[in-house]
């Protein structure tokens, strides 16, 4: 098998590898990535209706037994409710893009549905990058939080 990395044009300007070799192995791993796609994208999605499952269990059950602090557990289980909501965006373009995957198989046109399954690898990897950030600033501000709260609570 030839390396996946080399240059698709050699050092004398002819083809490194012939059309049909490209296409046989763009497919091949197409074919790998979307039976891990659709199996972490599944997982994902039963972690995050698990997690719609607790939310929904620090919401109600405090409300039912009362109590002072059934307010405030009630509001974090809203949080927990967001957070399942982000995380399942991700789940869903796993399992979008698998599927796009699989439609390689199938498409009369093949290369249109190359082209659509790198294109949800696309929107995958910058949506996963955007979250990303985005989590890593919403954590930063709850330890900025947490510490400024630490420091004004242990001055009182």
């Amino acid at each position: 098998m030839s390396n996946p990395f080399d240059s698709p044009i050699s050092a004398d300007g002819s083809p490194a590898m012939s059309e049909a070799e490209f296409h046989d192995g763009l497919v091949e791993n197409i074919r790998e990535y979307r039976i891990w796609h659709i199996g972490l994208g599944g997982i994902y999605l039963l972690m995050v209706g698990l997690m719609v499952l607790f939310a929904l269990f620090m919401i109600i059950t405090p409300l039912a037994a009362g109590g002072p602090e059934a307010g405030f557990m009630s509001i974090l289980g809203f949080v927990y409710l967001v957070v399942a909501a982000i995380y399942s965006i991700p789940a869903i373009l796993l399992m979008r893009s698998g599927l796009a995957a699989r439609r390689v198989y199938s498409a009369v046109d093949d290369r249109s549905a190359i082209l659509e399954s790198m294109r949800m690898q696309l929107w995958l990897w910058r949506i996963l990058g955007v979250l990303t950030f985005a989590v890593m600033g919403m954590y930063a501000l709850m330890l900025f939080a947490a510490i400024l709260l630490g420091g004004v609570g242990a001055m009182l």
